[in-house]
């Protein structure tokens, strides 16, 4: 969907990179995390019924992953418009 990204890579106050995720690089991110939850993982977006997923991360200056998270999106009925939710997210330490 990339909605969050529309803009391609932006770079935040902190000297953050935010760039989509493959589900491999952010289930990585998410089980080297103590504590993360199931609902943090890709997987979970599959159970989401009419909702649609991307999962996005925060890189540092040096181009390491920082923190991730899954991004669930559900349209509002009848509008273009969006309701982006993080379930217990993001993942960063």
């Amino acid at each position: 969907m990339s909605a969050l990204l529309a803009t391609g890579d932006r770079r935040g106050e902190q000297g953050l990179r935010v760039r989509s995720l493959t589900a491999a690089e952010h289930r990585a991110c998410v089980t080297a995390r103590a504590g993360a939850s199931f609902l943090q993982y890709p997987s979970w977006a599959g159970v989401k019924d009419q909702w649609k997923s991307e999962m996005v991360g925060w890189h540092g200056d040096s181009g390491e992953l920082i923190g991730s998270a899954l991004v669930l999106y559900r349209q509002f009925p009848g509008t273009r418009k969006y309701f982006a939710y993080l379930p217990e997210g993001p993942v960063a330490d």
